[in-house]
Parts: C-alpha cells; sequence; structure tokens
C-alpha cells in the first residue's frame, strides 16, 4: 500500500508540474525574450543562470527519446515545429525559478537525500526489487547524461517535487462538488423519435430562369471563384541539365574507391559489460575471463546482477572508450578494464557481424547519378548567379533568358491550390507549395526572389497580373446551382413537415398517433447523456444537447443523417451518487488536480515576477541553428 501511494504521490507530483510547463508555455517564451545574459547563459532567473550546455544537452536528450518513439520520420526541423525546443527550454526555467526560491528559503538538497531517490527509483531495480548499479548506467548511456548531470537535474527535481507537492497536497475538491458534478455529468434521457426520410418527399421539379436567378442572387458569394494570378516565370531543374552531362568510367571507379567506406553496412558486435568500483576487482574479473571463465556466470558471481546487454551495436553506436575496448578485439572474447566515470568496465564480445561493401557494379548507377546531381547543382548555382546579375543590371525575365539561353514559361491563371480557372491541377513547377507561396506573396508587376525548390533547382517569376475573387457565372454553374436549390427546397419541405408535426404534438396528440397518422414507425434511444457521441445510440448528432433543454413530453426537430428527426422526451434519468462512489472518487480527485494546477500556476506567475526571467536570444538563436 505504501508502495502504490508513492507511485500515485509522483503521478499526481508529475501531473502538476506538467501543468505548470504548460503555463508557463500559455505565456509565451516570446513574452520573456527580454534580451540580456551574458556570454554561454541561456537564461538568468534570478541569480539562477541556465548554461548553454545544460540547454543542448537537455535539448539533445529529448529529440533522442522522443525519436525512439516515433522513429525515424522525426526530423529537427518537425521538432521545432512541435515546440521541443521551447518545452526544453521552459523546464529549465521552471526549474529554475524552483532552485532560486530553495536559496532563498534556505533549503538543500542533502547527498544522502539524493542517494535515498536513486535508490527507490524503480527505473533501476532488478526483479527482486533491489538497486541495481548496471540498470543506472545503462539509463544514463541511453539517456546521454554523465553522472553529475543527473544529479544535478535529481536535485531540481527534489527540490521542485518537494514544492509541487505541499501545493498538490493543500488542494482539496469538496464532496458536494464532485456529488453535484457527476449528477449533471452523469444524467441521461430517453426520446421518442420519428424519421422523416427526405426519400418520402415527391419529386421536385426544376426552378424556372427566374427562381434560378434570384437563388443564385442571394447565394452568389457559395460560388466565388478564387484569386488567380497570371505568371511569367524561369525554372532551372537540375534533371535539364543532367540530361546533357557525361561521366567517364574511370572518374565512376575513383569515386567508389573514395566512397568505399561509406558504401554498405558497417560491422556490428553483440556487445556486453559488467562494470564494477574499483580497478583491482575489474582486472580480476578480465584475468579470470582469459583462462575461460563464462563472462554471465563471472558477472552475476561478482556483481550479484547479469551483465549489460546492448545487443549487436556498430562503432558509432557506443561512447568511444567503450568502444575502443570492444571494437579493439580481434575475435569474440572480454576486453581489458577500462575505465570511465561511472566505474571500470569490462566489455564481451560474442558475435562479430562482418560488415559488407558492395561491388562496384552494384552501386555504379547510384554513384553516377550522384555525380551528375552534384555537378547539375553546381552548374545550376554558376547559371543562377549569372542571372541574378543580368536581373541587377535592369534586364527583364524575357530578357535574362534569352542571354543565358534558359527557357521561359508562362500561366495564365494561377490558383492557391494550384489550380487553372477550370479547375485542372497544374503540372510541374506549378504544382509546388513554394511556388505557389512565391507567386501569391508577389505584388501584380513585381518579381520575385530567385528562390531555391526543394528538388536542388532554382526559380523566379513575375506576376504580370492579379485576376480577384469574383463569382462565377450563373450558366457556367447551372447544374450546381439548381442541385443546390433544391436540396433547400427538400430541406425546406421537411422542416415545414417536421413543425406540423410538432404543432400537433403541442396540441395534444400523442407521439404513437401522429406516427400511424403519418405511416412513420416510432422509435426510441438509449440512455443518452448530454455529450453522447455514439451514432448508434442517438440518431442526430445534435438531439442529445437538445433534450437536455426539454421537459418530459416537449419536442424538438433535429437534423439527422437521412432526413428530419422529431424527437418527444420521454424520461430523465437522474444519476445516484451514491451508486457510484468509485466514479465520484475519481470526479473529485481529477477536481483536486484541477483546483492544485490553478494554484501552482498562479504560484509559478508570481515567482516569475519576483525574480524575472532573462533569455539570451543570441545564445538561444545559436544552439537551434545547430541543431
Amino acid at each position: 500500500m505504501n508502495l502504490l501511494r508513492g507511485i500515485v504521490a509522483k503521478i499526481f507530483v508529475y501531473t502538476l508540474f506538467g501543468l505548470l510547463i504548460v503555463s508557463f508555455a500559455i505565456w509565451g517564451v516570446g513574452d520573456i525574450f527580454r534580451g540580456g545574459g551574458h556570454g554561454q547563459t541561456v537564461a538568468t532567473v534570478g541569480n539562477q543562470e541556465i548554461p548553454e550546455a545544460e540547454f543542448r544537452s537537455l535539448l539533445a536528450q529529448q529529440y533522442s527519446v522522443l525519436r525512439q518513439q516515433l522513429g525515424n520520420q522525426l526530423d529537427p526541423e518537425m521538432a521545432r515545429a512541435i515546440g521541443l525546443p521551447q518545452q526544453a527550454l521552459n523546464g529549465l526555467v521552471v526549474d529554475a525559478m524552483f532552485v532560486q526560491q530553495a536559496d532563498d528559503l534556505n533549503l538543500a538538497v542533502t547527498e544522502d537525500t539524493l542517494r535515498a531517490a536513486i535508490l527507490a527509483d524503480q527505473r533501476f531495480r532488478d526483479a527482486l526489487g533491489t538497486f541495481d548499479r548496471n540498470r543506472f548506467q545503462a539509463f544514463l548511456h541511453n539517456q546521454r547524461l554523465s553522472e553529475a548531470q543527473f544529479l544535478e537535474r535529481l536535485s531540481a527535481q527534489v527540490i521542485r517535487d518537494h514544492v509541487v507537492g505541499a501545493i498538490g497536497n493543500a488542494s482539496v475538491a469538496p464532496q458536494v462538488l464532485a456529488e453535484g458534478l457527476f449528477r449533471y455529468e452523469a444524467q441521461t434521457r430517453v426520446a421518442d423519435y420519428l424519421v422523416l426520410p427526405a426519400s418520402a418527399l415527391e419529386e421536385i421539379a426544376e426552378p424556372d430562369a427566374t427562381v434560378l436567378q434570384a437563388f443564385y442572387d442571394e447565394t452568389r458569394n457559395a460560388y466565388m471563384a478564387p484569386e488567380y494570378r497570371t505568371v511569367t516565370f524561369i525554372d532551372l531543374g537540375p534533371q535539364a541539365l543532367i540530361a546533357e552531362m557525361s561521366i567517364g568510367e574511370e572518374e565512376l571507379r575513383r569515386a567508389y574507391e573514395e566512397q568505399a567506406d561509406t558504401l554498405g553496412t558497417p560491422e556490428r558486435r553483440a556487445v556486453s559489460q559488467v562494470v564494477f568500483d574499483d580497478e583491482a576487482a575489474a582486472a580480476e574479473a578480465a584475468q579470470r575471463l582469459q583462462t575461460g571463465a563464462d563472462f554471465a556466470a563471472l558477472a552475476e558471481e561478482l556483481t550479484g546482477e547479469p551483465p549489460v546487454e546492448f545487443g549487436l551495436v556498430a562503432l558509432s553506436d557506443l561512447p568511444d572508450e567503450l568502444a575502443a575496448a570492444a571494437f579493439g578485439l580481434t575475435e569474440s572474447g572480454s576486453s581489458q578494464p577500462v575505465e570511465t566515470n561511472f566505474g571500470w568496465h569490462v566489455m564481451h564480445v560474442a558475435e562479430i557481424q562482418a560488415g559488407e561493401t558492395p561491388g562496384f557494379d552494384e552501386v555504379r548507377d547510384a554513384i553516377r547519378e550522384e555525380l551528375l546531381f552534384g555537378r547539375a547543382i553546381d552548374e545550376l548555382i554558376s547559371i543562377a548567379n549569372q542571372l541574378d546579375d543580368e536581373l541587377a543590371g535592369g534586364a527583364t525575365l524575357e530578357e535574362a533568358a534569352q542571354t543565358l539561353n534558359v527557357p521561359i514559361d508562362s500561366l495564365d491563371a494561377l490558383g492557391r491550390d494550384g489550380t487553372d480557372r477550370d479547375g485542372r491541377i497544374l503540372e510541374g513547377l506549378a504544382q509546388t507549395q513554394s511556388f505557389r507561396d512565391a507567386a501569391f506573396a508577389t505584388e501584380a508587376g513585381e518579381t520575385s526572389l530567385l528562390l531555391e525548390t526543394d528538388e536542388g533547382g532554382y526559380f523566379i517569376l513575375r506576376v504580370d497580373g492579379v485576376i480577384p475573387p469574383a463569382p462565377r457565372p450563373l450558366a457556367e454553374i447551372r447544374d450546381q446551382v439548381v442541385a443546390d436549390w433544391m436540396a433547400e427546397e427538400r430541406e425546406a419541405l421537411l422542416l415545414e413537415r417536421a413543425g406540423s408535426i410538432v404543432a400537433r404534438l403541442q396540441e395534444g396528440q400523442t407521439i404513437q398517433r401522429v406516427a400511424e397518422a403519418e405511416g412513420l414507425q416510432v422509435q426510441t434511444t438509449a440512455p443518452l447523456t448530454r455529450t453522447e457521441a455514439d451514432p448508434g445510440a442517438t440518431p442526430s448528432a445534435r438531439l442529445p444537447g437538445q433534450l437536455f433543454g426539454l421537459e418530459i413530453g416537449q419536442a424538438t426537430i433535429a437534423a439527422g443523417e437521412d432526413g428530419q428527426i422529431v424527437a418527444v422526451l420521454r424520461e430523465i434519468i437522474e444519476a445516484d451518487p451514491a451508486a457510484a462512489k468509485a466514479e465520484v472518487a475519481a470526479l473529485r480527485s481529477q477536481l483536486a488536480t484541477t483546483l492544485a494546477g490553478d494554484l501552482l500556476n498562479l504560484y509559478g506567475t508570481q515567482l516569475q515576477r519576483d525574480y524575472g526571467v532573462q533569455i539570451n536570444e543570441a545564445v538561444i538563436d545559436r544552439v537551434l541553428a545547430d541543431f
């Protein structure tokens, strides 16, 4: 039970801290960018400085963890887009605020406290529940942390958890509030209903010209043609140049020899390790291994734990010291002791998978394509520079294209979505987002900058004219307008019929009697909550919300997928908190977390006001440029 309470408490603290991080992000890093900071300091909170190296380390760690979860599809650009750098910075700033207050309150974290926190961490325990140093070291390796960095972060976390926990423990949601909210959320309602399908209506005749014109005039904004741009452009792509280039066999072979080390797959080894606190124990283990001792059994004997398994790894997957020991072995076996900040390591290689380098003929075409592409890009850069010079000298696009002997093209109408006035998708460069963005960011009569494409080419365009948005002529879209008019007419007829049914119900007729007269069938809903979203429980997504505004016997109309729904509230089922003690307790816990989050946000806001936060924008920009 104590262990369960500890887990729940830790989850509670982490939840509140997450709320504070989110709140800080809502304040906006932009709001606290006030310049300041010196040298390698990323941010300053009161007297606390956040070094650039710490920000880099945390950002790299969080990126690595996220990439392991999401796979190779996550790249640095995507990480920036989802706010990973801001999240890392927010976390460090919030930590610094708590550490600063701890200094003001003369709070300190002792070595015994840190040791107890590490020993109690479930991530570092074995199957028997005892601390496993190898697991601890494997965690540091996976997180790319030194022991000193880990202890520094743990110290800040302990301080933070104590403060956040104190605030959270002071937040209690009243039982009456939880019960009242439960009654509100868990109350359900049942209705009898009729479906008035559109298919039951008689065929509607097409409108005459006068009616159709009037409908079009009233709704012409729904038939607007978008803005189009008339564009003249020069497209400098690599493929056209590649078609005119050739590479000799000798050059291909020379490129193959130069790239041989990077082709194919690297050597991999099945590596494991055992770590000792002192050199003597590691030396004893290495000596016994040289005389034939089994590595796994010896690790168990000397440390009481199994060895740490790295699995099949390449040279670049291990830290330098460990890589040198593991890959320095000429065959399977064990290394001599190697010292790192974590202790003395004895490495063991159980299997060696030789790397493979493909033959020249296997990669000849790929090397040729790579060389041709590189050469074409170099040529494009030269042409692009010449084009820039020509335009800077006053030449028009047409004159520059003629001088450089490059093709020039034009588009009569380019829409933001890459289509022409007939809705056809334009092919080639006009279909790329960067080209469309440039076309609609350039004023009429102006020429854009020379811009790079995703394929390594360049383009430049001139907007010759702007075709403003305008209603499409009725003659051009007559069929669509007729279909829309008929749909609106059917909807109006259904609503009129539904309204007449509701009027009869209000006069005292029962829904069963009305259904018989109309040739319809009475159906009954399942008990519906206010936010019911199950399509199998309700004939209309709008119906549940409307039912909760009615009294028993009252009727309402709601749009359904197949027509209009006429429903009569049949029953209100009140929720009983006494019969749902677990649900009420869970709701009360959620309310307490919400209240604690509100208090914590106010607390964090006050800390920010008390200490101030200064961000060194230049250092942040430098870190993000390298990321």
